[in-house]
């Protein structure tokens, strides 16, 4: 299932389909396992169907492309969110709602005084219902500061969630520093895991320390043998 606000555009540059609001949203459920009820909405950004720009991965290698600093990618996704935040508040989806952000991203909304709670409401969204994942490939070179900036975020009324855990600079160390509400398991080790033993040891122990600080999400598509042992690791979400 997903759900789309979309129009069709001609190529443009990140400049102009930020300028021009062209950025769109897509919507994946994230459902409980146990009745299959949804608790919120993961929100990839895309860009112009039918274009070079549609994928995320292109757009952000279009700004590497244009712009030779991190100012760019920082204000694709502030716009990314607050088009991806406006879209679900207009399709009144019921849940959360768990928007990508990098480390940068965070700290620059903080520092312009555009929390992640206050473009929430913006768009008439409670700030509670919009959970902040920190991406895998974020760089944090001061932890303790970054976690200041994680407490502001809070203090907005968002919620904050770990993606990928387990693949590149998502480690252990982030997850006890930050203690995030929610912690998104990287697809490497729940795809084919009703055939791998260590994969199955390595979620239970993943999902038994996040009992401690917040909850687990698992993020692949599986047959049913793969969702019953994710059941058994007493995993409560999953994409789908």
């Amino acid at each position: 299932m997903s759900l789309t606000l979309a129009t069709e555009r001609p190529h443009r540059s990140i400049e102009q389909l930020i300028a021009e609001n062209a950025l769109r949203a897509v919507f994946q459920p994230i459902v409980r396992f146990a009745d299959g009820e949804i608790l919120g909405y993961e929100g990839p950004i895309r860009g112009p169907a039918g274009t070079a720009l549609e994928s995320p991965a292109a757009l952000f290698e279009q700004v590497v492309e244009q712009v030779a600093h991190k100012a760019r990618g920082v204000e694709l996704e502030q716009a990314a969110a607050r088009a991806c935040i406006a879209a679900f508040a207009k399709l009144d989806c019921p849940g959360l709602l768990f928007v990508n952000f990098s480390a940068a991203a965070i700290e620059s909304g903080l520092n312009a005084r555009a929390a992640p709670g206050d473009l929430a409401r913006e768009s008439g969204l409670e700030a509670k219902r919009l959970v902040i994942e920190l991406t895998e490939q974020s760089v944090i070179a001061d932890a303790d500061r970054f976690g200041a900036s994680v407490r502001v975020l809070r203090a907005s009324g968002s919620q904050f969630a770990l993606d990928d855990y387990g693949s590149a600079n998502v480690s252990m160390n982030l997850w006890v520093r930050l203690a995030p509400h929610y912690v998104k398991i990287d697809r490497f080790f729940v795809s084919d895991i009703a055939r791998d033993p260590l994969k199955f040891e390595a979620v239970k122990a993943m999902v038994s320390f996040a009992n401690a600080s917040g909850d687990c999400e698992a993020q692949a598509k599986e047959d049913a043998k793969g969702f019953a042992l994710l059941e058994l690791s007493d995993f409560e979400h999953g994409l789908q």
